[in-house]
């Protein structure tokens, strides 16, 4: 008979970090679910360290084993069995890739431990970022809010956000200051150039939606091509507290 690991994901889970998951019942609000260990722990190297190294202890049989720092909350862990229990698949979308690429990278779902395990297949999506739309890539960067700190040093905020930054430079929206037909070199002089009049703000409002911490990575990010309107800027951030106020 198979022993099987019960896992509980604590409410505290919905914070950045610190949180912790523990195996023993996973409790998704209400709900309650039973996690086969041989299944699970086929697909994450570091699921196999902890349960070989906590294994027989009075913790694990009374308690179950504590992950530290988990940061994806009881969604993504909830992805995370979905995926080891349909043998390694789960539908990957622009709302849920980063919540599954975090917690694949937490968690040691790579290559070495499977062939096509779930940080492969994130990075393969992850890849055509830039070839996004607007607003998908807009969704994808506003799902990183409930775990941004995981998702910042990953990288993963930084890319998405220069994915959204070169969307502003050529964007072909009929009431984008950058017509398709600008080369990017012509947008970034435009952006960069304060007496433009050409320049527009109609993603000023588009990026309201966006939480403070990633504002603030949004505008670094852009300081840091140095290319860039001060009083744009200005006016955008302006705009933001105003209309977040």
């Amino acid at each position: 008979m198979n022993k099987s690991i019960w896992g509980r994901v604590g409410s505290s889970l919905s914070s950045y970090m610190g949180s912790s998951v523990i195996f023993k019942s996973m409790l998704m609000g209400n709900k309650t679910f039973f996690l086969n260990e041989k299944i699970i722990l086929k697909f994450s190297v570091k699921l196999r360290k902890i349960i070989k190294r906590e294994k027989g202890s009075t913790l694990v049989k009374n308690l179950g084993i504590e992950i530290e720092d988990f940061s994806s909350g009881p969604n993504g862990f909830e992805l995370i069995s979905r995926f080891c229990y349909n043998n390694g698949r789960v539908p990957i979308t622009v709302s849920n890739v980063s919540l599954l690429h975090c917690c694949a990278l937490f968690l040691g779902m790579t290559e070495k431990i499977s062939p096509k395990n779930l940080f492969g297949q994130t990075e393969y999506f992850l890849k055509y970022m830039f070839q996004w739309s607007w607003n998908d890539t807009l969704s994808c960067l506003k799902s990183c809010e409930s775990f941004f700190l995981y998702a910042d040093s990953s990288r993963l905020v930084e890319n998405l956000i220069n994915s959204l930054i070169s969307k502003i430079f050529h964007n072909s929206n009929p009431n984008s200051p950058f017509a398709s037909s600008c080369s990017s070199s012509s947008s970034l002089e435009l952006l960069a150039n304060p007496s433009s009049k050409s320049i527009k703000s109609w993603w000023f409002e588009e990026l309201t939606i966006l939480p403070p911490a990633i504002i603030q990575k949004f505008i670094k990010t852009l300081h840091s091509h140095g290319t860039y309107n001060n009083t744009i800027i200005t006016r955008f951030l302006l705009y933001y507290l105003k209309t977040s106020a």
